[in-house]
This record gives C-alpha cells, structure tokens and sequence, in this order.
C-alpha cells in the first residue's frame, strides 16, 4: 500500500463555465478536486460557483485571471479590476455556502508568460497579491490566497518568482512542464529535477508550494508519447510531488482538444495533455489515477 497523501491530487479544467455535478462526481474517481477558471462574466461565475457548492466532497482552485492576464476583449487586467473581481467572487463563494469549506483562490496565471503589462511589473503584482491575501483571509480562515503560478521552473520563471518579493505568509504556486521525453530532464541552468525543487524552495523560504499545472503532452515538436507512456508519466509525476511535500499536484488536463496534422506544432501540444477523449471516454492515465486513489483508500 501507498503510504497516506498529504499532497492533493487535483486535475486542471480549463474551463469558467459551470461543471454538472455528475462531471464532477466522475472526476473524483480519479483525483480529489479540480482547478477551473472564474469567468469574469456574471451568470456564468455564479453557475460555476453553484455547482460546486452541489458537491461538496470536491476539493477546488479558482483560478482569476487565466489565459495571460487579459480580459474577454484582450486588454490586460489591472489593479482596480483585479480586486474587484477578487471581492466578487469570495461574495459569491459565501452566498453560494462555502465560508466552512476548505478551497483555494489563485490569484492569476503565468504572469511570467502574460500580456507585457505583468510581464514587466512582478514587484507590482506581488504588492497586489499581498493585499489579495489580507481580503481572502478576512472572509474565511478555511480559504487560502495562492500567488500568481510562474509558468515553469527555468531560470527565468523562477526569477520572475523572486522579484515579486511575495510577502510572509504567502502560498506559492507554480507550474512545471518537461523540457523533453525523459522524466528526469532538467530546463536549462539545472543538472537534474532536484535543483529546480532547490532553487524554487530556496525562493519559498518555507512558504507552502502548490503545484496548480504539470502534465505530458502527447504530441510534442522533438517528441511523442503513447497513452502506456502518458499514463506512466502522469503517475511518476505525482509521486515526485508527493515526495516533496508539496499541497497539490494538478494535472493538465481534463480533456483532450481538436487539433488536425497540418495545424502549428503547439496547437498540438496543448491539445494531447487530455486524460480523457473528445468522445468522454477516459484514457490510461485517466485508469492509473484511479488506481492509486483506490490504493490510498
């Protein structure tokens, strides 16, 4: 038997449109919650909220400002907006029933990779994100405040990292992808997967970590990996987590994406990190997860 999970396993859905509880219910086959994205768009930001509330066993990440930090028409999120749609969204967490439930706020996506108006300003975002924490604590000590996820742990994410000077008590999240086919590849300035770990906890002095994206894509421009070898990947990459002692590994992602042969190599990529088909049929990774769920008890 597998020895008892500290770290949560989640599964990335990249979608701000409400989940069916029966989705959900299915999902947590598998992993123990999800991450979905918050819609800036009302109706649709109380649906989602709605159905979660419906299934209360599902552990969730609500993630603001997704994509690369732009809003529906393009233009970049600013400090005013950002807050305000912080505010919003924990009233609608409250109303909807979720002030005794544990959860966790990420408080936007790549910002190292976003639109040029983040790209360039991490101390900026880390003095917002401070004060993202203090309003997320005031509503409920149960929620947690997570910093914006870094793309990656190369050299250059990891700076972007270092230069928001995150404040004491902050909650770090962070994505990690491969730079190859072997599990063990390191992104450029590292020697092995260990030394990225080192680098990132030396930044977090002691903060919790949180891993809100990592996955294997299928379709890959030097590379590609069968469902057998996705599937390995999957379960080898939550149990490097695991040893870590990170809060969370979440996998990228729900579903696969439609993609053709003659389209970019990247539409590719990102369109083949689905554990489950586009007909809702679910891949070996999908069984693997499952399986170690079912180890854990």
């Amino acid at each position: 038997m597998l020895p008892a999970m500290t770290t949560r396993d989640l599964l990335a859905v990249p979608d701000s449109g409400p989940l069916a509880p029966d989705l959900l219910r299915q999902i947590l086959e598998y992993v123990e919650g999800v991450r979905v994205d918050v819609s800036e768009i009302h109706e649709r930001a109380w649906a989602q909220a709605h159905s979660f509330a419906a299934v209360p066993e599902c552990w969730p990440i609500f993630l603001l400002f997704g994509g690369d930090m732009t809003r529906e028409g393009g233009a970049p999120w600013e400090p005013e907006g950002m807050i305000a749609l912080l505010r919003d969204e924990l009233e609608k967490l409250k109303v909807a029933g979720f002030l005794d439930r544990k959860l966790a706020i990420e408080f936007g996506n790549e910002p190292d990779l976003a639109h040029r108006r983040w790209k360039k300003s991490p101390l900026e975002l880390g003095d917002l994100y401070h004060d993202a924490m203090r309003i997320v604590w005031e509503h409920s000590p149960q929620w947690h405040c997570l910093s914006p996820s870094i793309s990656n742990l190369d050299e250059d994410s990891l700076d972007y990292l270092r230069k928001m000077h995150l404040p004491i008590g902050a909650e770090i999240a962070f994505h990690r992808y491969p730079p190859g086919r072997d599990f063990w590849s390191a992104h450029r300035g590292f020697k092995g997967r260990a030394g990225e770990v080192d680098a990132l906890k030396a930044i977090a002095k002691g903060a919790k970590l949180w891993g809100t994206e990592m996955g294997w894509a299928r379709m890959n421009r030097d590379y590609t990996l069968s469902d057998e070898e996705q599937a390995s990947r999957v379960i080898d990459e939550i149990a490097f987590w695991h040893d870590q002692g990170v809060e969370s590994c979440t996998i990228y992602q729900l579903n696969d994406g439609v993609w053709g042969p003659n389209d970019h190599e990247n539409n590719k990529r990102l369109s083949t990190y689905g554990i489950r088909k586009l007909d809702g049929t679910w891949r070996k990774a999908a069984y693997n997860l499952a399986e170690r769920r079912n180890a854990n008890g």
